[in-house]
């Protein structure tokens, strides 16, 4: 792997990180304030991420998000796919692993996103499949 592609995971991790510890920490942190921060070759890849990761939270505070939230907000985005992250217990199944990582104190979070993608759900859809 070369080392600018190295440095563009590194950022992605980032900010995946950060915005799940906005999320722990009580906040509502909003996807648009995290997108100019990730790599520009991972845009479209950093925003599937932080709308799944934004469901989930969400989904645990009891909240049922809607396609129609995110739809006109993220309009570079496939609605099927935005269809199908919020569907009902979609995120909750896909990050169950993750949630037990992230909620571990001793764990490094940073590379959980890469757990779930190693899953496979949104690597299939990013390249137009289903997993």
């Amino acid at each position: 792997m070369n080392k600018s592609r190295l440095l563009d995971e590194r950022r992605f991790d980032q900010v995946c990180s950060r915005f799940e510890t906005a999320w722990r920490a009580g906040q509502r942190p909003r996807i648009e304030d995290y997108l100019a921060d990730g790599p520009a070759t991972e845009g479209a890849t950093l925003l599937q991420e932080l709308i799944l990761l934004d469901v989930y939270h969400r989904q645990r505070r009891g909240e049922t998000p809607r396609p129609e939230e995110y739809g006109p907000r993220f309009r570079s985005l496939d609605a099927t796919w935005i269809t199908r992250a919020v569907a009902s217990g979609e995120a909750e199944s896909t990050w169950d692993h993750v949630a037990t990582c992230s909620e571990a104190p001793t764990v490094d979070v940073s590379n959980c996103w890469r757990s779930w993608r190693a899953a496979g759900w949104a690597w299939s859809t990013r390249r137009g499949r289903s997993a």
